[in-house]
């Protein structure tokens, strides 16, 4: 039989004192799920930066490689469009010299060659030898030479 609330002293101060009891270990246990959250939390945070600094450290190196390789192509390409500027410069240079040398030997063949002498002789030399330039073209690519070009004839 169920006892009754006559038979059991301060029924409601068990009651209240069992309540208080199991809030109090509810709390603890809550307090204790959260201090442990925090901790894991904490721990995973820690584990996270420690990984995120890490990937930065690979990253770091790749990126110094990388920009390592980019100065040593930039540095090569430099390099190289001086070569390529001082041979340009070089070779512009050859070529004067030999324009110079060409225009020294022309220069040099016209005085010795035409003086106030001579100049009567060259005249007469170059009246006496005649230049024709008149010619003509036929369909199939013939040069006929002469003021009166006269296509030759063929025999069959």
């Amino acid at each position: 039989m169920p006892a009754k609330r006559s038979d059991v002293p301060n029924l409601n101060l068990i009651f209240w004192s069992l309540r208080q009891f199991l809030h109090e270990q509810l709390l603890n246990k809550q307090e204790n799920l959260s201090v442990q959250q925090v901790s894991d939390d904490a721990h995973d945070l820690m584990s996270m930066e420690e990984q995120v600094l890490e990937w930065n450290k690979k990253v770091s190196v790749t990126r110094n490689a990388r920009l390592a390789e980019e100065m040593k192509l930039e540095e090569e390409r430099i390099q190289q469009i001086e070569k390529e500027r001082a041979e340009r410069k070089l070779q512009k240079k050859i070529e004067a010299e030999k324009k110079l040398k060409k225009n020294i030997a022309m220069s040099s063949e016209f005085i010795t060659s035409i003086t106030a002498d001579k100049l009567d002789a060259e005249i007469e030399k170059l009246l006496d030898s005649r230049s024709d330039y008149n010619f003509a073209i036929t369909k199939s690519g013939e040069i006929l030479k002469g003021e009166f070009p006269q296509k030759p004839t063929t025999s069959k």
